[in-house]
């Protein structure tokens, strides 16, 4: 079995939305992009990704933690999402719109699991036990640490800085968290979130489709690979 990385997750992020998973599908995009712990993630607010104008921000800042940058085609996906759910900015991103309730950490896991299982099932026609590790809570963060510590050479540093950014305040804490040891040298990084540029990623937003007058959600964008 392999781990999910963040190629994998956003195929995964893509086919919930496709089948009106809308709130999974969010918090699945959203959580590889920036590298935040669950509960940190489902605190979120659309204010915190959208002005008071309705534009996407740059920049998501989060109390006690240090500021993330929101790249490109994040912030294209985030107005996506904005302009099809029109939700109101002091609400929580991630809502079950059919109960409105949020997400909730206890039935998490489980809920992966199934939709995970589903969606190899559906696009694979395998079974997900022989094809990818259990997904959990933290698979989204353990993807997006490897793509950033594979940026950066995996150096020691790089282990190191990633690791304090993630709340691992050791190098040995990190290597237990992704499973290798790092290398040399130790050069010194910059924190980026360009993971979705990085993997050639190309976001159309699709025509709006009706259907005795009713606008179509699930066709509301398209995700392409460049390479």
């Amino acid at each position: 079995m392999k781990n999910w990385n963040s190629k994998e997750l956003l195929k995964f992020s893509t086919w919930l939305w496709e089948d009106r998973q809308f709130t999974y599908s969010m918090l699945v995009f959203h959580i590889f992009c920036w590298g935040l712990k669950i509960g940190t993630q489902l605190n979120l607010k659309w204010s915190d990704i959208i002005d008071e104008k309705g534009n996407p921000k740059s920049v998501l800042k989060i109390k006690d933690e240090m500021d993330r940058g929101i790249s490109h085609n994040c912030k294209i996906m985030n107005m996506i999402y904005y302009n099809y759910l029109n939700p109101k900015t002091n609400e929580l991103i991630y809502i079950n719109k059919k109960t409105n309730k949020i997400i909730e950490t206890s039935n998490l896991s489980k809920n992966l699991q199934r939709f995970s299982n589903e969606y190899v099932v559906n696009v694979y026609m395998e079974d997900k036990n022989e094809m990818f590790v259990p997904m959990k809570g933290s698979t989204f963060q353990l993807a997006w640490t490897i793509d950033m510590l594979d940026i950066y050479n995996n150096t020691r540093k790089a282990f190191y800085d990633i690791g304090k950014f993630i709340g691992k305040s050791t190098v040995k804490e990190m290597v237990s968290f992704v499973g290798y040891e790092p290398i040399e040298p130790n050069d010194d990084i910059e924190m980026k979130f360009d993971i979705l540029e990085r993997l050639g990623v190309e976001i159309r937003e699709s025509h709006v489709e009706y259907l005795n007058g009713i606008k179509l959600i699930r066709k509301a964008f398209q995700i392409d690979f460049k390479s």
